[in-house]
């Protein structure tokens, strides 16, 4: 019943190809339309021993979409894709301190102004295939045009649960959940930096 529970077993090829010296070829995969069936084909390879041994993964971002997102977010309204309402729901966010080095670049630029953000289901994750990302939306590096996404940590595994499969659907009809966050910490008792992040949206309760 339900996608990954018929897929524990994938998730757990694809967690132990991984850890085995293979020849080292990148998977691309655009987060957007068409990124869960790109998933979905993936461990269906795994399950049927296709892999082909590829060990790093690579996820794009459409820049129209990241523009889209944080347009709605800064400007406080929904589109087709974006499904922002004013609720503001609370994010339990953890594992921080994995992205300190990017979350310490980023708050020397923006202190602790609001950003905005989405979240991201991770259905490869091999410890986790419900775990969800919280993405930051920022702008590109100096000399870079554009925006970028910046990982700022997971949704708690409980939460995570709760609302997987949820925003799993909503992002197979090319449907995202906005996020408003700030960083928090940074000072000398507090040096570790940690994310204060809302959920905008009505869609899904968690």
């Amino acid at each position: 019943m339900g996608f990954f529970k018929g897929k524990k077993d994938a998730v757990k090829q694809y967690a132990e190809s991984l850890s085995k010296p293979k020849k080292s070829e990148v998977v691309q995969i655009t987060f957007g339309a068409g990124y869960i069936d790109t998933c979905n084909q993936i461990l269906d390879a795994v399950k049927q021993g296709k892999w082909s041994g590829g060990n790093q993964m690579s996820i794009s971002f459409d820049d129209s979409l990241l523009a889209e997102i944080d347009g709605a977010v800064s400007g406080h309204y929904a589109t087709g894709r974006v499904l922002y309402s004013d609720d503001m729901q609370f994010l339990d966010v953890v594992g921080e301190s994995f992205h300190q080095e990017e979350l310490r670049e980023l708050y020397n630029q923006v202190q602790d102004g609001w950003l905005s953000g989405f979240l991201m289901p991770e259905p490869l994750n091999p410890h986790d295939p419900n775990a969800i990302s919280v993405m930051i939306i920022c702008d590109a590096p100096e000399g870079e045009e554009g925006l970028r996404v910046i990982q700022s940590g997971h949704l708690k595994k409980e939460q995570a649960k709760k609302v997987a499969k949820k925003i799993i659907n909503f992002v197979e009809q090319d449907a995202y959940i906005p996020v408003l966050l700030k960083l928090s910490g940074g000072s000398l008792d507090k040096p570790n930096l940690g994310v204060i992040a809302r959920a905008k949206t009505d869609k899904v309760k968690f």
